[in-house]
């Protein structure tokens, strides 16, 4: 896992739409479901948003930590399902084999007034994966 503050490169503003070298935490984890591994995450919180995250919502859930420290949920999120090749550094990071294909969602969250909150990158590479979508149109309310 890594946990740190970096400053964000030209990918990653293209990617969340913020100035190069904007303020960033950077989360770096892989996640287990029932004893397996399910997917690799990295997610990067804007620090003007977040200014303090702790290591213990790393570890647990940081989203009922940000809720709760600052009051802030998602509002909406943008997300990008593909399929990709492993790189060197995600194939090393899971014990897997450099080019193999899985699933890849890249989500841009937003908080109220589409205040950009976090972009993810998360490789799924749990086997018997299943997604459930739930999609309302709120203009027909």
């Amino acid at each position: 896992m890594t946990f740190d503050t970096i400053h964000g490169d030209s990918e990653l503003s293209h990617k969340m739409g913020i100035p190069v070298d904007e303020e960033l935490y950077r989360v770096i984890r892989l996640r287990y479901w029932n004893d397996q591994l399910y997917c690799l995450e990295k997610a990067y919180y804007l620090r003007s948003v977040i200014p303090y995250l702790s290591t213990e919502a790393v570890n647990s859930s940081i989203w009922d930590f940000i809720n709760e420290a600052y009051g802030i949920g998602i509002a909406n999120s943008d997300d990008y399902l593909s399929l990709t090749n492993l790189t060197e550094e995600e194939s090393a990071l899971m014990g897997l084999d450099h080019g193999d294909t899985h699933m890849v969602l890249d989500s841009c969250n937003y908080y109220k007034n589409n205040g950009l909150l976090d972009f993810s990158h998360t490789v799924f590479v749990y086997p018997d994966l299943a997604l459930y979508f739930h999609t309302t149109n709120l203009a027909n309310n």
